[in-house]
């Protein structure tokens, strides 16, 4: 092999790998949670039940690589927004932060047995579990916006 040849498939790799570092390092919470407005998520992940079982794209991903893929590109249209304008804390509470069924799936799959959860599966679990993954409170059940008097 010539020396050039070598000098392209290292720089491949270099950049590989460093891609893949960065993946990694601004999945992490203390990445997320480095923005002034995300603080306050990050603070009330770490009281939740949640704070040694999941990780910020744990939840706010779809599962699988393309989820994954999709959530590091609307990171990127964040940044681009935290460059360009002044974000408050009411800006991110207004946001619709969705979090995929399928995503709390993953680790709650006991509850496909539950009687409860089957009699609302067509509904996703943020509905009735609000706020869940922040806070100390983890699962504040909401019944009474579709039942009322419960």
């Amino acid at each position: 092999m010539s020396k050039k040849f070598i000098i392209i498939i290292a720089i491949v790799i270099l950049l590989i790998v460093v891609n893949v570092a960065a993946l990694q390092f601004t999945s992490t919470p203390s990445f997320c949670g480095s923005c002034h407005y995300m603080a306050e998520s990050r603070e009330s992940w770490e009281e939740s039940e949640h704070y040694s079982a999941a990780k910020c794209l744990d939840c706010h991903a779809d599962p699988g690589m393309i989820g994954y893929l999709m959530a590091k590109a609307n990171g990127l249209k964040e940044l681009y927004v935290h460059l360009t304008q002044d974000i408050t804390r009411a800006d991110i509470e207004a946001m619709d932060v969705h979090v995929n069924k399928e995503s709390c799936l993953q680790c709650h799959q006991n509850v496909k047995e539950d009687q409860t959860h089957k009699l609302h599966e067509s509904m996703e679990c943020g509905a009735c579990h609000i706020g869940m993954g922040h806070g100390a409170e983890v699962d504040i059940i909401e019944c009474g916006v579709c039942h009322p008097g419960m």
